[in-house]
């Protein structure tokens, strides 16, 4: 260290590592304790805009440490959209009787739905991008439409545009013959964790274990 300055910034940057720059919520995570005050395991604090208690440990503190159980329960609309679509259909079309237990998974739901975008309402394939990925992808098969999901998420999405090539030229190239029985239902492209985990141990020679190490380590 030259100068005042870059000492001052050195012993301010040593301060600052490995602390806390801010505090968020999380938007479907929920503490379940066995007593009715969580204060007594952990510290605990009023948010005043949502108006809740929330937690002043993260998931991993809260379980590991004060084995407490977080779960994650999400709120979708969609049943209440296909209710009501049911109750406009009986109120509109009364002599149209649909079986909502046995709808017909027809192919042509690929076709008209997901490869047209037209997926307002759908958890997880609502949002702009998603929208234009599955025109782009114009899916043909339920094993399309989970790819898709698996794709569209931090990381992967660098692979969308070669996963898309992929699948309409038809033309997948190996590095290795090892490699196609795993990867040749996504057109060469890695899309899902457990094919990380065959890729190790096939290729290298890992127990199941220690490829699951790769895997999160990834």
């Amino acid at each position: 260290v030259e100068s005042e300055i870059e000492k001052e910034i050195v012993e301010k940057s040593i301060a600052m590592d490995n602390n806390l720059d801010h505090t968020g919520l999380h938007a479907a995570g929920l503490i379940i304790s066995d007593n009715e005050d969580l204060s007594e395991y952990i510290p605990v604090a009023w948010d005043t805009g949502k108006e809740m208690w929330k937690t002043q440990c993260d998931m991993g503190q809260c379980e590991s440490k004060h084995g407490l159980l977080k779960m994650d329960l999400l709120l979708l609309t969609t049943l209440d959209i296909v209710t009501y679509t049911l109750r406009l259909i009986k109120k509109n079309h009364p002599n149209d009787v649909i079986d909502i237990e046995n709808l017909p998974f027809e192919e042509d739901v690929f076709k008209n739905v997901y490869a047209a975008g037209k997926t307002k309402a759908v958890f997880q394939f609502e949002s702009s991008g998603m929208v234009q990925f599955l025109r782009q992808l114009q899916p043909t098969c339920i094993e399309d439409i989970i790819a898709a999901n698996a794709l569209y998420r931090p990381g992967p999405m660098d692979y969308i545009p070669e996963y898309v090539n992929s699948k309409h030229s038809g033309n997948v190239v190996y590095d290795c013959p090892e490699l196609e029985p795993i990867l040749k239902e996504t057109y060469g492209v890695i899309v899902y964790q457990e094919q990380v985990q065959r890729i190790v141990r096939d290729l290298a020679g890992y127990s199941l274990g220690r490829a699951d190490l790769v895997r999160r380590a990834m």
